[in-house]
């Protein structure tokens, strides 16, 4: 197992051991990561992993997953793509190019599904859902029991308590299912 520790700059961690100074190939085995301070972009790889971003705002990355990807920032956890890793201290995500379930956190949330039909779960916060180069992203509000008002710009507002969030190449909505209307303002 490797263990993998940044700095308390920004840092950009992948399992490149180059990219830290040691040479080596990239470890496709059940790794620690701990990103440090600042804001880090970590691609923890296959294998199992326990991916703490620590301090700042954290984004993991599974770009280069060749399979599906589950990510739950809410349960802390990724599967598919290659393992199963322990998300710790993460606020954003980015999935692979394939058909990607993104699920946010309580907070404010950036999410982008790159490519493929990916599905994301906005929850509360402001979040950004950018469904990528995908032709059929959906965001869904299903879970949601207070009603959803989505305006022509691309902003979704949740209700005061719960937060806005901005749909950036999302060409479907699931609404709520709150028993009030929800409304598309456009």
């Amino acid at each position: 197992m490797a263990v993998v520790s940044g700095t308390n700059g920004s840092d950009f961690i992948t399992p490149i051991f180059t990219s830290i100074g040691v040479s080596g190939t990239p470890t496709s085995g059940d790794d620690q990561i701990n990103a440090g301070g600042g804001d880090d972009f970590i691609a923890g790889g296959a294998g199992n992993d326990v991916i703490n971003g620590e301090a700042g705002i954290d984004t993991v990355a599974y770009s280069d997953a060749t399979f599906a990807v589950n990510i739950s920032l809410t349960a802390g956890t990724a599967t598919g793509g290659g393992g199963s890793d322990s998300l710790i201290s993460i606020e954003n995500a980015i999935g692979s190019n394939l058909s990607d379930s993104l699920t946010g956190s309580s907070g404010s949330n950036a999410l982008r599904g790159d490519g493929g039909n990916d599905t994301f779960f906005g929850t509360a916060g402001n979040d950004t859902l950018d469904g990528g180069a995908g032709n059929d992203d959906t965001a869904n509000y299903s879970a949601f029991t207070t009603s959803v008002t989505l305006s022509a710009l691309g902003v979704l507002n949740k209700g005061t308590a719960l937060g806005t969030d901005t749909l950036i190449g999302i060409e479907r909505i699931i609404g709520s299912a709150s028993s009030l209307t929800d409304t598309i303002d456009l």
